[in-house]
């Protein structure tokens, strides 16, 4: 299924490429100069965020060139995501995300209601990302084409059931009662 969505997303975007003409003749995927994971909107990460708690909501945080500074206007970009839980034993899941903007920098997430209610699964999740972006001087049409991709892996850690933290907590009293009463 996951191999299915991201053939269809890479197949449609290189079909914008080829009808482009003579402009996109020289197709290059460049990577990013950070696709790092963090933790809030907004957030620039010093490093990319590889574990998250249960009731922590993941962001993608892309920047497109290094030379550029965070807030710089660049061409129009159009980047596509699939965030993909691998389920294991159970049927992997796969979650489309896109964004349109024209900043060096950008933050790629679901809402928060969204994330609770569909993909808040712990486990292990890839994102596969992959841009387009319409002349870096930020002029307008008519530049080149560039074309960015990359992936990512991140890990949201099960929280324990009540009933099993209760059993542990009781578990432990009674052991520490029945070691205070030998003494």
């Amino acid at each position: 299924m996951t191999n299915k969505i991201s053939k269809v997303v890479i197949l449609s975007l290189a079909c914008l490429i080829l009808a482009g003409g003579n402009a996109f003749a020289a197709f290059e995927l460049n990577t990013y100069a950070r696709m790092w994971m963090t933790n809030g909107k907004g957030v620039e990460p010093v490093a990319s965020q590889t574990t998250f708690a249960f009731n922590e909501q993941p962001w993608l945080y892309i920047r497109f060139f290094g030379d550029a500074e965070p807030g710089d206007k660049i061409g129009g970009s159009l980047t596509s995501t699939t965030w993909t839980w691998e389920g294991g034993e159970s049927p992997d899941k796969s979650f489309l995300k896109f964004y349109m903007g024209n900043k060096n920098d950008i933050w790629i997430g679901f809402s928060e209601g969204y994330w609770k209610k569909n993909m808040q699964i712990a486990g292990d999740w890839t994102i596969s990302a992959l841009s387009l972006l319409n002349d870096k001087t930020g002029i307008g049409c008519g530049g080149n084409l560039e074309t960015f991709g990359g992936t990512v892996n991140f890990k949201v850690n099960a929280v324990p059931e009540p009933v099993s933290a209760l059993l542990f907590l009781t578990g432990g009293a009674a052991i520490a009662a029945f070691r205070r009463r030998r003494a």
